[in-house]
């Protein structure tokens, strides 16, 4: 990827995990509050014996899934944008041939999702288990998850695979 890209896809993805982030505060919250961080057993005698807890729960439990989700529709479709216009670019001049091209816009858009959903998430969870943190805090630790998992997602899928041995004689 030229450097360039890289910089403004990094730039834009970090904006959108940070910002998702923020925007789960309330949710996650509230899931501290309804005492989601104790243990198991005890997390099954508070919810089953307040049924109003249980409902403040799931619904904050599916305002994080839908909030992860949609970070992750737009970091999806923002680095299919990026890695379209270096897959063009690389088949332009030459480096990559088309099935490689598209294979490369398919990495980067399903890392982009993963990753940024995964940047949102690791920030809900943090609140969740610390009570609340500032907005601050919230972004960089979103944008440092979704920054992280894009590594670790792009490292396992550029790893070349092993040939099989040739084993007739």
């Amino acid at each position: 990827m030229d450097d360039h890209l890289r910089e403004q896809r990094d730039i834009v993805m970090n904006e959108i995990a940070g910002r998702a982030a923020v925007a789960v505060q309330a949710a996650a919250q509230t899931l501290h509050a309804a005492g989601i961080v104790e243990t198991s057993q005890a997390v099954v005698r508070t919810l089953a014996g307040d049924a109003a807890r249980a409902t403040t729960a799931r619904a904050a439990g599916a305002q994080l899934l839908r909030t992860a989700t949609r970070a992750g529709a737009i970091g999806l479709v923002v680095d299919a944008i990026f890695g379209a216009v270096e897959g063009l670019l690389a088949y332009q001049r030459g480096e990559m041939t088309g099935e490689q091209a598209c294979e490369h816009v398919l990495v980067e858009a399903s890392t982009g999702a993963v990753s940024t959903s995964a940047g949102v998430m690791l920030a809900a969870c943090a609140v969740t288990l610390t009570g609340g943190l500032p907005g601050a805090a919230l972004m960089a630790i979103g944008a440092g998850g979704a920054v992280a998992a894009k590594l670790g997602l792009v490292r396992m899928l550029d790893e070349p695979t092993a040939e099989p041995a040739d084993t007739t004689d």
